[in-house]
């Protein structure tokens, strides 16, 4: 009886390593190791909105304080495991016909991603609030004196004094975020 338990608690603990073990193969991929460097740039923008949210003073490139990293961190790893089914039943879909989404994982899924995506983007917004100021817009600027077509639509995201409107920065911030949130299951489930 005892030889039992100790060869399933063996095969168990050899399940988790060979799962953690294929996690590793995956990280050392480029897809792998791109995903993951997405994911820490959005767990850092995450830091910067809870550090905002909490009364910290954030400006520019300022790096959020410790403890709203640990948060933010936390908080990623759930909403990255909230997003996960979503992803992979748009994977399934894809090979499978016919086949339908659970409402719930779809429900969840999304809610997980817009969190995730808010989040993100009033990290970024702060840093994407200084628009006006690269030469970037610079050149949309030259677009908009020199007039026609290109330059009306410009002038609508425009302020008289030629700056980003808010709207349009915060419209930037949530893309930015939205884009964030979704690259990361892109590259880890992107073959190489």
């Amino acid at each position: 009886m005892q030889n039992i338990q100790t060869t399933t608690k063996h095969t168990w603990m050899g399940q988790k390593i060979e799962g953690f073990q294929k996690f590793l193969d995956r990280l050392l991929t480029v897809n792998g190791a791109t995903a993951a460097v997405v994911w820490i740039f959005g767990a850092w923008l995450s830091g910067r909105a809870v550090a905002q949210m909490t009364g910290s003073n954030m400006t520019g490139w300022q790096s959020p304080p410790v403890g709203a990293v640990a948060f933010a961190v936390v908080l990623q790893l759930i909403l990255t495991r909230g997003q996960s089914p979503f992803w992979r039943w748009k994977k399934i879909l894809a090979s499978a016909p016919g086949v339908k989404v659970p409402a719930h994982v779809m429900a969840i899924g999304v809610f997980t991603l817009l969190i995730d995506t808010v989040i993100n983007g009033g990290g970024v917004f702060l840093i994407v609030r200084g628009l006006g100021n690269t030469d970037m817009w610079a050149m949309a600027e030259a677009v908009r004196a020199e007039g026609g077509a290109l330059g009306k639509i410009v002038s609508s995201i425009s302020t008289p004094t030629g700056d980003p409107t808010i709207a349009f920065i915060i419209a930037v911030s949530f893309m930015f975020g939205l884009v964030v949130a979704g690259l990361t299951e892109y590259f880890w489930h992107l073959e190489n």
